[in-house]
């Protein structure tokens, strides 16, 4: 499960900006898809986290971290 702290700050922050104006039509299209999305990559990560060693999953963030890296600078050269 999700922090439910940081759940509960988000929730309110979308909230709170949403009655404010601050969201267009382009932009609720996208909370739209990002929020579940976002939901279902959280509780994948988070059961992939319990699944690994420590080892595992600093070798796993080095990884990522390296892929990021790679991704960044071949869209800068091309």
């Amino acid at each position: 499960m999700l922090q439910p702290f940081n759940v509960l700050i988000l929730i309110t922050t979308v909230t709170l900006l949403f009655f404010k104006g601050a969201y267009d039509q382009t932009a609720l299209r996208a909370l739209v898809v990002a929020l579940p999305s976002g939901l279902i990559a959280a509780q994948i990560g988070i059961t992939v986290f319990k699944s690994l060693s420590d080892t595992g999953f600093r070798r796993l963030l080095i990884l990522l971290t390296l892929a990021m890296g790679v991704g960044i600078l071949v869209s800068e050269l091309f």
